[in-house]
């Protein structure tokens, strides 16, 4: 029972670290977007709004709401990444981080549906896409594997403390 609570253990860790990685390509997916759609929105938008847009002002306040979204985004990565870490060392934390990681499971597995039904043109093969779809299903497999590692360590731990006691 031990050498499968260490196992987990080790499970836990690793997708801990990973879900902290992905965090990263969370920023580049960001700014890769905005970069590449703000030629496009600007295109699409009126005169008035472009004249708006031009202005240094309102570049400050859009850059800073890049910035301030992705800041979030990581953050929220860290912590739960951070969360399964120290979980798996044996340090049980008060903030559920498995509840964060459920969430964003559901929102990753959302996106996903949502690239792929909505977003996606197969007879342009668009790469970028595709390459995203597959790093946000690497996303949800990691937070998977977290929660499941999270319930068995917790599961295997009870169980010792009741065998020890």
């Amino acid at each position: 029972m031990e050498i499968e609570l260490r196992r987990y253990q080790n499970y836990l860790q690793c997708s801990g670290f990973a879900v902290i990685l992905f965090s990263v390509w969370g920023t580049i997916k960001g700014f890769a977007f905005f970069i590449s759609n703000w030629g496009e929105w600007l295109l699409a938008q009126s005169e008035e709004l472009q004249q708006l847009l031009n202005m240094v002002f309102a570049r400050v306040i859009f850059i800073l709401f890049i910035v301030i979204g992705t800041f979030i985004t990581v953050m929220i990565h860290y912590w739960i990444g951070r969360g399964a870490i120290s979980e798996s060392r044996g340090i049980r934390l008060k903030r559920p981080y498995v509840t964060g990681a459920v969430l964003l499971a559901v929102l990753t597995a959302a996106g996903i549906l949502l690239t792929l039904f909505t977003d996606f043109n197969y007879d342009e093969g668009d790469a970028m896409k595709v390459n995203s779809t597959i790093i946000d299903l690497s996303l949800l497999i990691a937070l998977c594997e977290m929660i499941l590692a999270a319930w068995k360590v917790r599961k295997l731990t009870q169980q010792l403390e009741q065998k020890e006691a």
